[in-house]
């Protein structure tokens, strides 16, 4: 195979960037899961809504890792698979009620007062 001075500046170019780019694609600890998470949020930000856009092919590299990390974390595939599990509208309604200011509140601010009042009676 012969050489061009095309595929060793591809080649240099690659090997800089995955030096740089290490603590991302290869992740082994929280603060790297943190990092990479941050990016890519960036990059959903940066990238155009298009699929020529080279910024969609980086989000796709760091998304496996981030799959990678997240599938070898006890925690997480817990959470992943409690949540599979749930009713999607009890799951969807906890997540609602989660992200509400002040950590979320309980299902009691949802009912009425009137029922509530009723509930207390009986």
């Amino acid at each position: 195979m012969i050489k061009t001075i095309q595929s060793k500046a591809l080649t240099d170019s690659f090997r800089a960037f995955a030096s740089q780019a290490s603590p991302i694609l290869h992740i082994h600890t929280s603060e790297d899961y943190e990092e990479a998470l941050e990016f890519i949020e960036y990059l959903f930000d940066l990238a155009e809504d298009s699929e020529k856009d080279p910024l969609n092919d980086l989000i796709t590299l760091i998304s496996m890792s981030i799959e990678e990390y997240e599938s070898n974390q006890e925690e997480l595939v817990k959470f992943e698979q409690e949540a599979q599990a749930m009713e999607p509208n009890i799951s969807m309604l906890r997540t609602l009620m989660n992200r509400l200011p002040n950590g979320g509140c309980s299902p009691k601010h949802f009912i009425p007062s009137f029922l509530a009042n009723a509930a207390k009676q009986a």
